[in-house]
């Protein structure tokens, strides 16, 4: 019998990017260390918010899921959120993970351009924006 797979190829190839801070290609085993930590925290909070034991989050569940994780999105992102990574206005587990590692990974390059902590505007040159976009 073989093992249940949770993710899909593409899916890991997605998470891998995202998690690969330093940009080689693979993880090394800091940055895969805290992947599994991040994924294992990532389920118990899904199986926590996915009030109809679904094993998928509609809309209201990831917004009220991403609030408790202090992330405020607005009605318009979560309606990009659902499009994107949803399917038939559902997350399962597999892109709920993409989904909150991509949230998570343009915040933090968000952060780390921004000019004061209450800025909400950010200088990019255009390759460095590309890096980020295209590659996480």
């Amino acid at each position: 019998m073989q093992p249940k797979k949770l993710f899909s190829k593409e899916s890991c190839k997605n998470i891998v990017a995202l998690c690969d801070i330093n940009y080689t290609g693979t993880l090394d085993y800091k940055e895969f260390s805290q992947l599994m930590t991040d994924v294992a925290a990532l389920k118990m909070i899904f199986k926590k918010f996915d009030v109809d034991n679904s094993g998928r989050l509609n809309g209201f569940e990831l917004r009220n899921l991403l609030s408790a994780c202090g992330y405020k999105v607005n009605k318009q992102l979560l309606i990009i959120f659902m499009l994107r990574y949803g399917t038939k206005g559902s997350l399962n587990f597999e892109n709920f993970v993409i989904c909150v590692f991509k949230l998570k990974t343009m915040i933090d390059e968000f952060c780390k351009r921004r000019t004061t902590d209450l800025d909400d505007h950010i200088n990019v040159n255009r390759n460095d924006w590309l890096k980020t976009t295209l590659y996480s």
